[in-house]
């Protein structure tokens, strides 16, 4: 595909999908330079224009912003602290390059940007298509009323770097990283930050939400499902053993459920935040390569070193009883409870008309948990409809419980150990 239509495609997804706004380098404004005019039309403001030569003596902070930019939106009432704060030391200003109609029918449902204070230049002013901007959102720091000091992201803005400015005179913003894309080794960003070249085009994106909830949402968009071919991966709602679990499976329909533990058993248990990961492609990728990038960029970003090692481990196994007919296991029964799932009256888990598949999933997800994995060597097609009952506990303490109900229907479990292909956490 050529680089246009690589790019053209990468912007598009970026903009609906990550709001996120990319703009040419060429012949535009960075750091060190002069804006040409400092009288813009404004919005939200005692006048109807805006002269930045007013604010000489005053640090000027633009703060970039879309309508679809969740972020940018739930940044503006820190920027109007900000602005209380230091009201005689900086001014604050909010731009977009959306037009001012966008962001009045964005204040019916969005209070926050209905009820800013903070003056707003808007996409009418041409004034964005003027600076050498990259990702939302994004902060440009204004000297003199007209001299570009820096451009910087939600990363390296902060009050403190503020506090500096204002002591010093100076900004020490980071440097941004590069990727080598012929080796596609390099490092990788944890920030929205779309990357474009000739043969290469994509951004990822990994934030931490807090502590972790079990909730997790798995979005695999493809171009081609035939063959494979992924264009967008977005995970929500994991802990780092379970975005690594999903990083090291390539195939999303049928899932291997392959060990995750760290190196350091303190740190796997200690590790409890939420993670969030996303990364889109402007043209489909092959599954392999996806996730092979997914794995470097996890292990950058989190500071670990993931390695696929062959240990023995303790697992649940499930098993067929000779001399006990399959049709006990598949036919009809009356249970206390109908359909699939759990039932916390009777303390159950009844499992009916449901495919093999499904049943010996629920009972590995809902019962089983880390650090203990369940392998079914009862050899049932997966396709099999089964019926059976068996205790909602299924610790050790409550095994035997288990295989007494179990065995009314030719199945027992057996916690032994196995030698299975895990993933090893190391620290860096």
């Amino acid at each position: 595909m050529k680089a246009t239509m690589i790019k053209t495609i990468i912007l598009a997804l970026m903009i609906l999908s990550a709001n996120i706004l990319y703009a040419q380098t060429n012949n535009k404004l960075g750091p060190g330079d002069t804006l040409p005019g400092t009288i813009f039309p404004i919005r939200n403001y005692s006048s109807s224009s805006i002269n930045l030569d007013d604010f000489k003596d005053k640090l000027i902070i633009i703060d970039v912003w879309d309508v679809t930019c969740g972020g940018c939106i739930l940044g503006m009432p820190k920027m109007e602290q900000l602005q209380e704060k230091y009201k005689d030391k900086i001014k604050v200003i909010l731009l977009s390059d959306d037009s001012w109609e966008a962001i009045e029918k964005l204040k019916t449902h969005a209070d926050i940007v209905k009820n800013t204070t903070l003056p707003m230049i808007t996409g009418e002013s041409k004034l964005l298509s003027k600076i050498n901007y990259v990702y939302l959102p994004t902060y440009i720091w204004i000297k003199d009323g007209k001299t570009i000091l820096n451009i910087t992201d939600s990363k390296t803005f902060s009050e403190a770097k503020i506090e500096e400015y204002l002591a010093t005179g100076q900004l020490k913003a980071e440097n941004k990283k590069e990727i080598d894309t012929k080796t596609n080794k390099g490092p990788l960003l944890n920030t929205l930050y779309p990357y474009i070249n000739e043969d290469f085009a994509f951004y990822s994106f990994l934030w931490k939400q807090g502590e972790y909830r079990t909730h997790t949402v798995i979005t695999i968009s493809r171009n081609d499902k035939n063959r494979n071919l992924v264009e967008r991966v977005k995970i929500t709602g994991n802990n780092i053993r379970t975005l690594y679990q999903n990083a090291y499976d390539n195939n999303f329909k049928n899932k291997s459920f392959r060990r995750i533990v760290f190196d350091d058993p303190i740190k796997e248990k200690t590790d409890t935040a939420e993670y969030s990961y996303e990364m889109i492609f402007g043209a489909p990728r092959p599954d392999t390569a996806v996730f092979n990038l997914m794995r470097r960029q996890l292990d950058l970003n989190l500071g670990l070193t993931s390695k696929v090692e062959n240990r023995m481990q303790d697992v649940y196994v499930l098993k067929r009883i000779k001399g006990i007919a399959l049709s006990k296991l598949t036919s009809e029964k009356k249970h206390i409870t109908k359909g699939l799932g759990i039932n916390d009256n009777t303390n159950i888990l009844a499992i009916k008309d449901a495919t093999w598949v499904w049943a010996t999933e629920l009972i590995s997800k809902v019962h089983i948990v880390p650090p203990y994995e369940m392998i079914d060597e009862t050899g049932i097609d997966i396709e099999t409809v089964v019926n059976f009952i068996i205790p909602q506990d299924l610790s050790l303490e409550n095994l035997g419980a288990v295989n007494k109900k179990l065995k009314e229907v030719g199945l027992e479990i057996e916690f032994t150990k196995r030698p299975l292909d895990v993933v090893v956490l190391y620290q860096q």
